[in-house]
């Protein structure tokens, strides 16, 4: 029989790390960046040997990251008052990886809703954000990794805008105001009609009309996301290839939970496998045997899947 894993000996590139590995990282071809255990000190290394430098100490926990080329993108929140607050200030981050040069490309007060607070994603020469306006809309703002200057992006009137993934120049985003459950929704449960912004000509497609999906990426050749199933039981993971494509389905999962893509790997927290899981090609497999979750963030680097692991270890799978 196949085995059930897609590497069943990962190797491990470090253990005992005393900073810890946190739950956020994120890569490009040639580099890794991670947060450490509290989420407060954000670490760079080669994914050649882990040979970790400390980028940036801040106050506040760092959010999601984005990374492309040798920029990474982040936000960082501070809840008011008390850990349990729902207000928190919040700040938006670019870090030019080789150099180190870190920039507050936005930030807010401490009256903003955990819910509200922004999403960055970095492309080819720019980081996106969603930012809540103080009249309460909702808008995208661009900042330009060599000019320096942000500017609005053009989304039709009334669409509310949260989730941004970037791919080269391109951008996919979720309209919240079509997700019938966005008065209730976290910051991580954000839904919406996927569309794509051709950033180049302005030209905005929908890639599933009338539809409402969670945890979208968008990677160079096609779009990913979780909607739910006929079955109400499960939920169906899909791909939709840009641009033009129809969605189909490539798994399902019981829970709506992150998703990790590139070019031809999907993988995902949870589902009816109950650990990490990967597809590729026709397969879908447990990405390997430690991973059934992993407290120190993921990272999909082409083939090879960087994890923390047990023991404030740092891991890698490779998945072919």
């Amino acid at each position: 029989m196949p085995s059930p894993y897609f590497d069943p000996s990962p190797r491990e590139l470090v253990s005992g790390y005393a900073p810890g590995i946190g739950g956020n990282m994120a890569c490009s071809s040639t580099d890794l960046v991670f947060a450490d255990g509290p989420m407060y000190t954000l670490y760079a290394t080669s994914l050649s040997a882990f040979q970790p430098r400390k980028l940036l100490a801040l106050t506040g926990s760092i959010g999601p990251i984005s990374m492309s080329g040798q920029w990474a993108a982040f936000a960082v929140y501070r809840q008011a008052g008390e850990q349990l607050s729902p207000l928190a200030a919040w700040s938006v981050y670019g870090v030019q990886i080789t150099t180190g040069r870190a920039v507050v490309v936005a930030s807010g007060t401490n009256s903003t809703e955990l819910s509200e607070l922004p999403f960055p994603t970095v492309g080819d020469g720019f980081i996106v954000w969603d930012e809540l306006m103080n009249g309460g809309s909702k808008v995208l703002l661009r900042y330009d990794v060599n000019s320096g200057a942000t500017t609005q992006l053009k989304v039709p009137a009334g669409t509310y805008p949260v989730y941004p993934s970037a791919s080269g120049g391109a951008l996919l985003f979720l309209d919240n105001s079509r997700d019938p459950r966005h008065a209730s929704e976290t910051w991580f449960g954000r839904g919406g009609e996927p569309l794509l912004l051709d950033m180049a000509t302005e030209q905005l497609s929908h890639l599933a009309t009338g539809s409402v999906v969670y945890e979208a990426v968008l990677t160079s050749a096609r779009a990913v996301w979780i909607t739910a199933s006929t079955d109400a039981t499960v939920n169906d993971i899909q791909e939709v290839v840009v641009p033009g494509g129809s969605a189909r389905t490539l798994a399902q999962t019981a829970n709506v939970a992150p998703l990790w893509a590139n070019g031809q790997i999907t993988i995902w927290l949870g589902g009816s496998l109950g650990a990490v899981t990967a597809r590729l090609g026709s397969r879908t497999a447990i990405v390997s045997p430690d991973l059934t979750q992993s407290p120190g963030g993921i990272a999909l680097c082409g083939s090879d899947l960087y994890y923390g692991g047990p023991h404030l270890s740092l891991r890698v799978a490779h998945i072919a």
